[in-house]
Parts: structure tokens; sequence; C-alpha cells
């Protein structure tokens, strides 16, 4: 008897299962819906203008100019250099016809790299000699390398707090 009542739970569950299955369907089948008429023109229509309109005024040229300029130096967010950047694709915006382009200012809250007392990291051995440090900057081969890399940020963890952080040797 408990053999029998076990295969119909069995069965019942199966049969539910299908039946929620082809419910399922059937409800995502028909929900869909179809674009109809005005609609469906007006989306086909809207396609086309939006893609010509995008092959006429983009040009080669302005994407490399662009990104030359937006690539030409840092721009660390909160910093004024990063403002400086952010007025740029304002006003380029601005001079392509987006009538409602504006900046919002935010308080960045970011612990930010101290030129002074640039990061690294050193591993000690268990004396606590220092065995090794990272390179804080890169060497320069060159003036105008030199130049350029002074004006790169070093690394650093921007959401971190400063300090000195110690780790001991875990387990062998």
């Amino acid at each position: 008897m408990e053999h029998m009542s076990r295969n119909r739970v069995i069965l019942i569950s199966v049969v539910v299962g299908v039946l929620g299955i082809v419910v399922g369907v059937l409800i995502g089948y028909f929900s869909r819906g179809a674009s109809s008429g005005e609609f469906a023109d007006f989306l086909s229509e809207g396609h086309a203008w939006v893609a010509e309109a995008l092959r006429d005024e983009i040009r080669a040229d302005n994407i490399r100019d662009n990104l030359r300029y937006l690539t030409s130096g840092p721009h660390l967010a909160g910093t004024p250099e990063s403002k400086a950047y952010a007025d740029w694709v304002l006003q380029k915006w601005r001079e392509q016809g987006l009538d409602d382009a504006y900046v919002t200012d935010y308080n960045i809250l970011l612990s930010y790299p101290d030129r002074e007392s640039p990061s690294y990291i050193a591993l000690l051995d268990g004396s606590g000699t220092e065995r090794f440090r990272t390179a804080v900057f890169e060497k320069a081969v060159d003036a105008e390398t030199e130049e350029w890399l002074s004006s790169i940020v070093q690394p650093f963890n921007a959401y971190s707090a400063p300090g000195t952080v110690e780790v001991g040797a875990g387990p062998h």
C-alpha cells in the first residue's frame, strides 16, 4: 500500500511539473505581443533615421582627435584635470547639438596618492629586513619620457584608508 501511494505521489508530481512548464511556455509566448501597424512602422523608420544620422556624422578623424586629447594626461576623479576633461566633453556635446547637457559635481571621497610619501610593497624576511621593494615610478630613458612619466599617477588603492599594512607569515 505504501509503495502504491509513493508511486502516485511521483506521478502527480511529474504531471504537475509538466503542466507548469506548458503553462509557462504558453504565457511567455502569448505575452510577447506583436508590433503592429503604425507603431511598428515608427520603429523601423526611427532606426533607419538614427543609423543614417550616425553614419553621416561619425568621422574617423574626430574619433582619433578626441581619443588623443582624452588620453593625453591623467584624469583622476575629483582633480582639476578631471574637471577640465569633463568641461571639454560638455562643450563638445553642446557644439554637437545636445541642448540639455550638464556636469554634476560630486564630493569624491577617495584616498589620493601622496607624491612625497609614495605607496610601495615590500617583502620582509623573518628578522624584518627588507628583501624586495616595488618600484614606485618607472625609470625614464630620456628627457621626454621623464616629463611624461612625471604626470602619471603612481599606483595606489583609492578605496582604502591611508596607512601602513603589515602582514605576518602564514602557516607553512
